[in-house]
């Protein structure tokens, strides 16, 4: 197993000291974190002697050509409230709204906001940057025609007590052309929480590759391939067990993460070349991969055939690759053997190490030195004992060795993985993630952005548009259509279809994800409900089900769940609920509950 190296990028990191829950901001308590404060006046761009040409309370322009830029206000665009600022650039350029912001030194910041593009061109596209002397850090680059999406930088402020904030279209070396727009933007310190915020972790099951290139020699390749269901299924009970029972173990306890699965409907057709092979890169997944999550694991079939020639080849390099992400997003990619047919799941544990290991090393905030998992027997011990490793894999034959390479209760991928493992020279020095490093939270799990919501609010669903008695034959395949009904009562939140983010929308035991959707009237109460279009095989609805449940979330992130009454027929007499094979798989299926 490899990982792949820098991806041209310098990371200098410092240890700094990790901020303190004693910290007092006044009219609150430090213990909620939805009292920590937003640092950013005028966020949202709703203040101020409104003009498109004019500029809103607390920001300023600067541009490298500001003959060229196109700086508005605008009226007529926006996530929250009714304004936001846009930037058009039409030759390169790299321009910005920007804020000076009072801050404390040798604390760490998430820089949040949403960004809105139209034909930005590529790399480094719209972000939110820090503008010097000292810092050049920018979030992830949104491009292309894109809605409102949420992009987020984490930094630290060294010894500076003011920074320098920008929305920004281009950056520092690198300018862009395009038009975007920005709203809704908060910087908030970040504090450690306890118990730790959940790292929420995006499985992307890629069922089909279809790549075409053109080798050195000018010869034209095309290469497809494709899983099977069962190994499909393979790979999802095995993504899910690492999720859910490795990850919680490996790290002691100091950090429970959350799961979601979603499969593309579309085949890989974009790969990036590493080594003698190729890889679906953070570039070539950027369309599936959802910035509200900390980390995406990639699982892909590199068991391809040439069509040209009608030659099975293998086009992968790796059984898994973890990419340098600095403090955003972490990404790891395995190829489909890796994760279903070795007979353990330790590929999972050392890719997805690389990954917590970069994210916190470029954060500086684990003991210094960083942990290496491409290690030497002998090279570590157990900083507790001192003992040494036993450096064998655990595997399908040896499933359970104490103190091995990949055992969850003890041994090297667990002591890193939770702060316990140190160099076979200074054996008294604990290295790796600590508890402190976990209570931190991830790129996008932290203090800053976990509010204190409310409960998740009830929603009115039908389900079955057309059928009083909502039936259902859980064994036809085909779709169904389910509504969410907008609500309009004073004495709730008002939630119509266009607040709704649909790809958050999650329907039945398996949490099944809309292929269409459409808005349209269908109570007559004058508002538009959200009708959503779901695949019945992948809803999770069984013989016996009597009722079945939607979840999801507004773009403000409020939580919705939404239940209808069905009755399910073309069914056995007898129901599987009372089969125990039944009940074993619907123990497996992934409810709202347990993931939330």
């Amino acid at each position: 197993m490899k990982y792949l190296l820098s991806l041209g990028v310098l990371f200098i990191t410092l240890i700094l000291p990790l901020p303190s829950n004693s910290i007092d901001w006044p009219g609150c308590s430090v213990e909620n974190e939805n009292c920590i404060p937003n640092l950013i006046l005028n966020n949202s761009f709703e203040e101020g002697d409104y003009s498109p040409t004019e500029t809103p309370t607390s920001w300023g322009k600067d541009a490298w050509r500001f003959s060229s830029a196109i700086f508005t206000w605008d009226d007529t665009q926006a996530r929250i409230g009714d304004k936001s600022v846009k930037i058009d650039a039409p030759v390169t350029n790299d321009a910005r709204w920007i804020q000076t912001v009072d801050v404390e030194s040798n604390s760490w910041y998430s820089l949040s906001g949403w960004i809105k593009t139209e034909n930005v061109a590529t790399s480094p596209g719209a972000s939110l940057s820090l503008l010097g002397p000292r810092h050049w850090e920018h979030s992830t680059g949104v491009f292309g025609s894109q809605d409102w999406t949420p992009n987020s930088l984490l930094f630290s402020s060294d010894d500076d007590i003011q920074i320098i904030i920008g929305a920004r279209l281009g950056a520092t070396g690198g300018d862009t052309t395009g038009t975007a727009w920005f709203d809704d933007l908060q910087l908030k310190r970040l504090v450690p929480m306890d118990p730790a915020p959940s790292w929420k972790i995006l499985i992307l099951i890629y069922q089909n590759t279809d790549f075409q290139m053109t080798d050195g020699e000018g010869i034209f390749h095309h290469y497809v391939a494709s899983m099977t269901q069962d190994e499909m299924d393979r790979a999802t009970e095995a993504a899910t067990a690492f999720v859910e029972t490795d990850i919680p173990a490996l790290t002691s306890g100091n950090m429970i993460p959350e799961i979601t699965v979603r499969y593309p409907d579309h085949a890989l057709t974009q790969l990036s070349p590493v080594g003698s092979g190729w890889w679906p890169s953070k570039i070539d997944t950027a369309s599936d991969r959802d910035p509200r999550f900390d980390s995406v694991i990639v699982i892909w079939d590199t068991r391809a055939t040439d069509t040209e020639t009608g030659e099975d080849t293998w086009i992968g390099f790796a059984d898994g690759l973890a990419a340098h992400t600095g403090t955003g997003q972490t990404y790891v990619s395995m190829q489909i053997d890796a994760a279903i047919a070795r007979g353990h799941r330790n590929v999972f544990k050392h890719e997805w190490g690389h990954s917590i290991l970069f994210h916190f090393d470029a954060m500086g905030i684990t003991p210094k030195p960083t942990v290496g998992n491409h290690a030497e027997p002998k090279q570590y011990v157990n900083c507790e004992t001192g003992e040494f490793y036993v450096w064998v894999d655990e595997n399908a034959q040896n499933p359970n060795i104490p103190n091995s390479i990949y055992n969850n209760e003890s041994g090297f991928t667990h002591d890193y993985y939770s702060g316990t493992t140190a160099t076979a020279e200074q054996p008294e020095i604990c290295l790796g993630i600590t508890s402190d490093a976990w209570a931190m939270g991830g790129p996008v799990s932290n203090s800053a952005n976990i509010a204190a919501l409310p409960d998740a609010i009830d929603v009115d669903i039908k389900v079955k548009l057309g059928n009083s008695h909502n039936v259902i034959n859980p064994r036809k395949r085909g779709k169904i259509w389910v509504a969410i009904l907008s609500d309009d009562d004073p004495d709730l939140p008002f939630y119509p279809a266009s607040q709704i983010d649909v790809s958050s929308v999650e329907f039945g035991p398996d949490g099944a994800q809309a292929k269409r959707h459409k808005e349209r009237d269908i109570n007559d109460d004058g508002i538009d409900d959200l009708l959503l279009k779901f695949k019945l095989s992948q809803t999770g609805i069984a013989c016996g089900d009597s009722e079945v449940t939607l979840t999801g979330e507004t773009f403000d992130g409020q939580l919705l769940t939404g239940t209808d009454s069905i009755q399910t027929v073309g069914c056995r007499k007898k129901s599987r609920h009372d089969d125990d094979v039944y009940k074993e798989r619907n123990r497996k299926r992934h409810d709202y509950v347990h993931r939330n």
